[in-house]
């Protein structure tokens, strides 16, 4: 029999409520998304001679450029001042259980493009630092971030980066990220701790260029499984969300803790190091009071080291036999638990030749080279491992073109192949081409994505100390094409992604691996459109996505985010303003149910999330290199409207945030 979830009574007092909002409040806004991550700086060339040299910390500009190792062009982070209240980790069409830290899933499909093992786990991923996505910093100046975050039911986030030139041509950075959401239900607290270290060198001749970065990654994540009667959220009995009946309600153990937990822990050690042949050019300034030496190469050596350590454990301390019913029949005592942990240790050696043809200026640049690898996964209990190493040997080329001018073409193209090893014939590809076709037709985008990788680990391999199975799965095949369209002068952007997926490995509805039997093709696409009358702003999103109804995926055929925005200085420009109502919508959909054991979210058909709206507002301020902003989330369950994340975890409750971001120079 099919149901629906959540109360939609109210919806007229909502819709009332927002009429009255909007014609008397002048700071109004919708849903926009940000890409953002903490870096919250933006490159800033200006002139910083008259500011005091003193230990004090300042509000001042400096020089700073960032960028990815991977990569020459300079990363400009969105600083602007209408995004800044935005939730970190649940944009880009993403949701977590209802408690930041908690597992995430998304509806917007995409390709990964991780060639060979793995163990999976992907749920976690949002919060992580990696390697391929730390910034490396040059700066004139010590430069700090100060990034926090303050929510109802004590919800903290600290984002916290200082970066300072050692040297010239030496810079660290170091980052750490707290997060702690104890969360508004009983039992569902997340701990997160990340931290990184990464440097980088370039030697006064130009020719040799190190990276290198460390990174601990811990993650915690108290698990309720979901609640237990949805009919009763909107029960007055239960105003209070702590008192609400959880699936894990162990009152014996904790009130404020769950007996079920996740946790993760990640290592990471980055190195990267090129030598450049070539010979260097000293360029003086107009004045001849100082000189930049520039290095002239078209051949050069690299090669890249990572090491990589992720262990993941679960573990309850009070099992409940109907629970684990559909895995194993157990009548627990007491002093039984349930525990598993699987371990992914990663070492990868890369050797790669560097040429550059054309013009220095827009070049054309080639790299191909060979690699190594060793894989070890293995379910470890009671420090009794059951290992499987994987050897695997790999080709890896990768090619640049920049555009010459506004009417030229780029291309982007790299290419992984394993040649030796269990993962044998994997390989991903990717493919890009750009050009601008006019300021009037604006720029399109045409990309390919393929991925082949062998089932992850966690599918075919699994044990527990009271559950085991081993899988024989066929090798997933992942294959994407997209085109993106740019028009700068219309505010638009349109972009569609069609999908090819065979061999698609998930969780059923009874919790168990299965993979599809027949090619999965769908088709998603995503409109943003940006309207702006004087200081009010107004943006739009789509997401629409065409699947067959028995496809393994839980994503709405419709969804749209909204922003309507008045932005505006006051105080002689000393500050600026923005606030407003954003919004959220979806129609409905069979949601993804989730299973701890796993931390894996499972497909279920029977059970329908109905067509939902969430409401928040927001106001940000900025004041020199002050932004702070205060704003209001569910703004709908003030009328009785209670919504859903995934089936048997609701939004959490009406709430207040408050949180600001500073950038100081030293």
């Amino acid at each position: 029999m099919k149901k629906s979830l959540n109360n939609n009574s109210g919806s007229l007092g909502l819709y009332f409520l927002l009429a009255i909002f909007i014609t008397s409040c002048p700071t109004i806004s919708l849903w926009a998304q940000n890409p953002g991550a903490l870096p919250t700086l933006s490159t800033t060339k200006t002139d910083s001679t008259n500011k005091t040299n003193t230990a004090d910390w300042e509000e001042a500009q400096v020089n700073i450029s960032a960028q990815h190792s991977s990569s020459k062009k300079e990363v400009i982070i969105d600083t602007s001042l209408l995004f800044l209240h935005q939730r970190p980790y649940t944009q880009a069409w993403t949701s977590n259980l209802g408690n930041l830290g908690s597992a995430t899933q998304s509806w917007l499909i995409s390709n990964n493009s991780y060639t060979g093992p793995t163990l999976r786990r992907h749920v976690n991923e949002v919060y992580l630092l990696q390697a391929d996505s730390l910034l490396y910093y040059n700066t004139t100046k010590p430069f700090t971030i100060f990034n926090y975050q303050m929510g109802s039911k004590n919800e903290n986030l600290l984002r916290l980066l200082h970066t300072q030139n050692i040297k010239p041509n030496f810079n660290m950075a170091f980052q750490y990220h707290k997060l702690t959401s104890p969360g508004f239900y009983k039992a569902q607290r997340n701990n997160h701790d990340l931290v990184s270290i990464n440097a980088h060198y370039k030697s006064n001749n130009q020719h040799y260029e190190l990276w290198s970065a460390f990174i601990y990654n811990g993650l915690q994540q108290d698990e309720n499984g979901g609640l237990l009667d949805l009919s009763k959220l909107n029960d007055i009995r239960y105003a209070d969300k702590k008192t609400f009946p959880i699936v894990f309600q162990h009152d014996d153990y904790s009130t404020t803790r769950s007996a079920v937990t996740n946790v993760q822990k990640e290592t990471i050690f980055h190195l990267k190091q090129t030598y450049a042949l070539g010979h260097t050019d000293t360029i003086w300034s107009k004045d001849s009071t100082h000189f930049n030496v520039q290095l002239k190469s078209r051949f050069s050596f690299q090669h890249q080291l990572d090491f990589s350590s992720k262990n993941t454990n679960y573990k309850d301390l009070r099992p409940d036999s109907t629970y684990y019913h559909s895995w194993f029949d157990r009548t627990f005592n007491a002093v039984d638990s349930v525990y598993s942990k699987q371990v992914w240790t990663k070492f990868d050696n890369q050797f790669l030749v560097k040429t550059t043809l054309g013009n220095l200026q827009h070049p054309f640049e080639f790299q191909a080279g060979v690699g190594a690898r060793i894989d070890q996964l293995s379910n470890a209990l009671n420090n009794a491992a059951d290992k499987s190493n994987l050897f695997s040997n790999y080709l890896v080329a990768q090619l640049d073109r920049s555009a010459k001018d506004v009417k030229g073409f780029s291309i982007h193209g790299y290419v992984q192949f394993i040649t030796t090893g269990t993962a044998r014939g994997n390989h991903t590809l990717r493919i890009q081409l750009e050009k601008a076709i006019s300021h009037q037709l604006g720029n399109i985008q045409i990309g390919l994505l393929q991925n082949q990788s062998i089932a992850p680990f966690q599918f075919t391999n699994f044990v527990s100390n009271y559950y085991a199975y081993t899988k024989d799965l066929k090798t997933p095949f992942h294959n994407q094409v997209y085109i993106r369209w740019k028009q700068d002068k219309l505010h638009l952007n349109f972009e569609v992604r069609q999908h090819v997926i065979s061999n698609y490995i998930y969780l059923n509805a009874q919790r168990q691996v299965s993979q599809a039997d027949q090619t999965i093709a769908l088709t998603q696409f995503l409109v943003s459109k940006h309207f702006q009358y004087k200081r009010f702003i107004n943006t739009n999103e789509l997401l629409i996505t065409q699947l067959k109804a028995d496809d393994p995926f839980a994503i709405p055929s419709f969804a749209s985010k909204h922003q309507l925005a008045i932005q505006t200085p006051a105080f002689k420009n000393a500050m600026q303003f923005a606030g407003g109502v954003e919004g959220l919508y979806h129609m409905a959909y069979y949601g993804n149910g989730y299973a701890p054991l796993f931390q894996q979210f499972y497909i279920q058909k029977t059970t329908q999330i109905n067509s939902q709206i969430n409401v928040s507002l927001f106001l940000n301020v900025k004041v020199k290199k002050l932004r702070a902003y205060i704003m209001f989330d569910q703004i709908q369950q003030l009328f009785g409207i209670q919504n859903l994340q995934a089936i048997n975890y609701a939004s959490p409750d009406f709430s207040m945030r408050f949180g600001f971001n500073w950038n100081l120079v030293n």
